[in-house]
């Protein structure tokens, strides 16, 4: 059986399909075939080797080279179209025609590019803002405003949907809250559950006059991924993402906090490292 170095000089046709399937099953280590392989692979202008898939002009022309479609020309031209070159990337408000495809990519987007949440860290409806969004697991960069325009919080960013008709990003806590839930990925939150013993607290909390121990025998269940107290049985809920704000608003010091209850102390503490809230 003769050697590959002992065949007669190869054609430039055959020599280029014989490249294209060596480079294509394993890395080419250049013999003497090699060379001769080499050299009969048409080439462009500036030296360099013709092969298909490095851009669509090249494909048609690698074509007319070989004058015939073989699987190998197929595969070649297709990692043009795999690797999406050419393509106009996906930007939030385009669709492939699959929801949750378009779901997956608008994630990525913010994932990527994160929504700025503009608060106020003494403001309880953007604290309470924040630690849905943390439960939810839903990305954003915290911009704290120390005045803050009127309309805070406000979630801003691509693929938010703006509020009319100032035509800025998403407007209040409710707003945003329940944009983040529509579109989390894994976590979610059950609503407020209208208890009237969380909504006297509130008001309560609201003047300043709230008592721990009320809060201590409101709490009926835990958390069921940290175990960390809360006010439902079934888990945390938007009644905790209202609640909490007022007790981190304290800024309680470590000695006072061994004052607490300690399942109050608990629940803040534990909440807020969930949801990712600084405990001040």
């Amino acid at each position: 059986m003769r050697t590959l170095d002992e065949m007669a000089p190869l054609s430039p046709r055959l020599a280029a399909r014989l490249l294209v399937l060596l480079a294509s099953t394993s890395a080419l280590r250049l013999g003497p075939a090699g060379r001769q392989l080499s050299r009969a692979v048409p080439r462009m202008a500036d030296g360099k080797t013709f092969l298909a898939g490095t851009s669509a002009a090249a494909a048609e022309e690698w074509d007319e080279a070989w004058g015939t479609v073989s699987f190998a020309d197929l595969e070649l031209k297709g990692v043009w179209d795999r690797t999406g070159k050419g393509k106009k990337r996906w930007a939030p408000g385009d669709t492939t025609g699959d929801a949750a495809v378009d779901a997956s990519l608008l994630w990525s987007t913010w994932v990527m590019n994160r929504p700025d949440l503009y608060a106020r860290d003494a403001c309880p409806s953007c604290t309470a803002t924040r630690f849905v969004l943390g439960h939810l697991g839903f990305p954003f960069t915290l911009v704290l405003e120390p005045n803050g325009a009127s309309a805070l919080p406000m979630l801003d960013g691509q693929g938010v949907p703006t509020s009319a008709p100032e035509g800025v990003g998403l407007e209040g806590a409710l707003s945003i809250c329940s944009f983040a839930a529509a579109h989390a990925r894994k976590a979610a939150i059950p609503p407020a559950t209208g208890r009237e013993d969380v909504a006297q607290w509130l008001v309560e909390a609201a003047a300043g006059t709230s008592q721990l121990d009320a809060l201590a025998s409101m709490l009926l269940g835990v958390h069921p991924t940290d175990q960390s107290p809360c006010l439902n049985p079934w888990g945390f809920t938007v009644d905790d993402a209202l609640v909490l704000p007022y007790l981190r608003n304290l800024k309680p010091t470590p000695t006072e906090l061994e004052e607490w209850p300690a399942v109050v102390r608990a629940y803040l503490e534990m909440s807020c490292a969930r949801c990712d809230v600084p405990l001040r």
